[in-house]
């Protein structure tokens, strides 16, 4: 096992279209205790794992991310990798935090290539406008950036342009 993938709950502060993920608008979420996570992290390294990739919903909106992020780290693995929509990598001080407790490189989750298409499937206003700063604020650390894009049939034209623009923010790996 090179990889081990903790999606340790599925909250999210987007809602994008055809997302499964998320619990339903006022439903709790499943979701693993601090304690319950931190043993699989040293399951996965007893079982070979090096590296480590935190999906969920969103990871960023577990309180205890920074904690897992170190001790991973501290369990060492080579690389932690964030999949994200970014919008709390928005704030720098959030992203600095991130980094300074481990996390090696930021997959993001993009809709479109424009504002109107990302905002529209993520459904909900200001989310690419957070996302390209948060490419910013990860690119001042010299993080790598990779993009999941989901292809609709209302952003397939787009997917062009979402790779031209993201590129030029830093993105150099799609996973469409």
């Amino acid at each position: 096992m090179l990889w081990l993938e903790i999606s340790a709950d599925y909250t999210c502060n987007n809602r994008c279209l055809g997302c499964f993920s998320v619990a339903a608008e006022g439903a709790p979420s499943p979701s693993m205790a601090s304690a319950e996570a931190i043993e699989t992290l040293v399951w996965g390294r007893k079982g070979g794992a090096r590296h480590l990739w935190r999906g969920g919903g969103d990871p960023t909106m577990r309180k205890d991310l920074f904690l897992l992020v170190a001790q991973a780290r501290r369990l060492g693995y080579e690389r932690v990798k964030l999949e994200t929509n970014g919008v709390l990598l928005a704030e720098p001080d959030y992203t600095r935090r991130l980094v300074a407790a481990g996390v090696t490189e930021v997959n993001f989750a993009v809709k479109g290539a424009s504002e109107a298409t990302h905002d529209r499937l993520t459904r909900t206003p200001g989310c690419h406008a957070a996302m390209v700063r948060a490419m910013a604020n990860v690119r001042a650390h010299g993080l790598p950036m990779e993009a999941d894009v989901l292809v609709y049939r209302s952003n397939a034209a787009e997917l062009p342009a979402i790779v031209a623009r993201y590129a030029e923010a830093g993105v150099s790996r799609f996973h469409v």
